[in-house]
């Protein structure tokens, strides 16, 4: 699985400082759905990771996992 948070350059631009705070709590989401699972983290850039899953399923469900 590939992660991108569309539009941060624009994001960044608009919450100045504000957005490091927002993407280590968008790390520490996606790292949570990862972990949940069963992903393994290959890397990351910016704001983008790279991870794969034993089976497609958990792939999907990770990608659709969502903080209450």
């Amino acid at each position: 699985m590939f992660t991108d948070i569309e539009g941060s350059t624009e994001l960044v631009r608009r919450l100045g400082g504000r957005y490091l705070e927002l993407l280590e709590l968008h790390r520490s989401v996606v790292r949570g759905a990862i972990g949940q699972y069963g992903g393994v983290e290959h890397g990351t850039e910016g704001d983008s990771f790279f991870v794969s899953f034993p089976q497609v399923d958990a792939a999907l469900s990770a990608a659709g996992d969502h903080p209450a």
